[in-house]
């Protein structure tokens, strides 16, 4: 499996402008909410070239954070960030050890179980729901697989088997009824 040389993962969205000095509100896909301020290059999905910008201040407001964006210093200015997805670029990401992963990684890869004795392929990872007690994958079910139904696999240690990004597949013991 493959990965773009160019490959930008969201890892945030501003919401609506907050005040009239240039304030927005963000919100963070970090597993840590406070670590996306800690990352030098962000930019804008969407934008032309990926538009690299940088937080200058932010804080904690109710769910979700304020922040400031360097060169920002009013309501309007603020107004073009609204809704936008903040991206790292997958190199910028810290490296995580041989048994750790990322979420996108996931996505797209093969799930298999072997289950009462017997192999079968249960589908491709469509997306991950984070469910506050343990996260579910959502496997949707292809040529490949046993059937074509959508599956909700819990991502808790004792469903997970094994996890091989390079060979592009997730093993789960996991009832192929279910």
């Amino acid at each position: 499996m493959t990965e773009s040389p160019e490959k930008q993962i969201s890892i945030g969205q501003f919401g609506k402008v907050h005040g009239v000095q240039g304030w927005i509100t963000v919100t963070s896909f970090t597993e840590k909410p406070a670590d996306l301020f800690s990352f030098d290059s962000l930019s804008i999905k969407g934008s032309k070239e990926n538009e690299p910008f940088c937080f200058q201040t932010y804080s904690k407001h109710s769910d979700r954070f304020i922040a400031k964006i360097e060169g920002i210093d009013d309501r309007d200015s603020a107004i073009y960030f609204v809704n936008k997805q903040i991206q790292i670029h997958e190199k910028c990401m810290l490296e995580l050890s041989e048994d750790e992963f990322y979420w996108h990684q996931l996505k797209g890869l093969k799930v298999k179980t072997f289950y009462n004795g017997c192999e079968q392929m249960l589908g491709i990872v469509e997306s991950i729901i984070e469910t506050g007690s343990n996260d579910v994958m959502v496997v949707k079910g292809n040529r490949e697989s046993i059937d074509t139904r959508k599956r909700v696999i819990s991502c808790a240690n004792e469903f997970l088997v094994g996890v091989n990004i390079k060979e592009g597949f997730i093993e789960v013991d996991w009832d192929p009824e279910f």
